[in-house]
């Protein structure tokens, strides 16, 4: 049962990469003037525009099968907030200095999905504060990813 229910997590979160829209009803890549430029504020922009279903397909997907949303919803992350062109701030925000639009847009993604399990469980950050990133601070890939396998 348990891995039949796994398979129809797998296959839902393919169906989100098929059909996951790049934010209908608005330009398919914003100016650089209305770029985010911190992944708690890329985080919270992609989750006023995400569907209350596709929140919960997220929410529900296993931590090491976030990477089945690298094509689709995370080619949409890199495209629409400017990562393949010159997003720099939001790449050091995701990894704390230089990347791959990649690997920053996989982190943004990640967060997404720490956001959406903190809420589950009833707290407005994960680990109690530990893992927020700030303007200020942000975290890096490494302890973004140490939070986060935390959390699964």
């Amino acid at each position: 049962m348990k891995d039949f229910l796994r398979l129809i997590t797998l296959a839902s979160a393919l169906a989100l990469w098929l059909v996951f829209p790049a934010f209908p009803a608005e330009p398919e890549e914003l100016g650089p003037d209305k770029w985010p430029t911190t992944v708690q504020d890329t985080v919270k922009d992609i989750l006023s525009r995400m569907s209350e279903k596709d929140k919960e397909l997220v929410r529900n997907t296993k931590g090491g099968d976030l990477i089945l949303f690298h094509h689709g919803w995370g080619t949409s992350i890199r495209n629409y907030y400017g990562l393949w062109r010159g997003n720099q701030k939001l790449i050091e925000s995701a990894c704390g200095g230089p990347c791959q639009p990649d690997d920053a847009s996989m982190i943004i993604i990640r967060a997404v999905w720490g956001e959406l399990k903190s809420k589950s469980k009833g707290s407005s950050s994960n680990n109690s504060g530990k893992c927020v990133a700030t303007d200020k601070m942000p975290l890096m890939s490494s302890d973004m990813l140490r939070c986060l396998q935390d959390n699964e």
